[in-house]
């Protein structure tokens, strides 16, 4: 089972769908009072990872991790890597480069999203 979702990472986001369903589910059973605030409170979360990713664009337009892609990814957007080989390879020298740049994105991400949270 674990060998099919190291080749296929969608079948996780399956179970995971399958997981929320089961838990707000349970959750309806329970206290179906909650419910209401437990969705606010999930799209609170939400929408503050998207404010995050905004903040991100707006304060760092040239640091975009797509500009460090050899290739633009939106010339083919359904490059698949079936084959096992990099759809999108990074640009020689720029790695470490590339990786900041994921890196603060995550970190301004999950700052927003934290910080709307703990505010909860």
């Amino acid at each position: 089972m674990f060998s099919s979702l190291a080749r296929n990472p969608r079948a996780l986001a399956k179970i995971f769908i399958v997981a929320v369903l089961v838990l707000a589910l349970s959750v309806l059973l329970v206290s179906p009072i909650q419910l209401p605030v437990i969705l606010y409170k999930l799209m609170l979360a939400l929408v503050a990872g998207v404010i995050a990713l905004g903040f991100d664009y707006l304060f760092f337009p040239y640091s975009l991790p797509s500009g460090y892609l050899s290739r633009d990814w939106r010339s083919d957007p359904d490059a698949t890597g079936d084959d096992g080989i990099p759809d999108y390879t990074i640009c020689d020298g720029y790695i470490p480069a590339f990786c900041a740049a994921m890196l603060r994105r995550a970190l301004i991400v999950a700052a927003f999203v934290i910080a709307v949270s703990v505010g909860l």
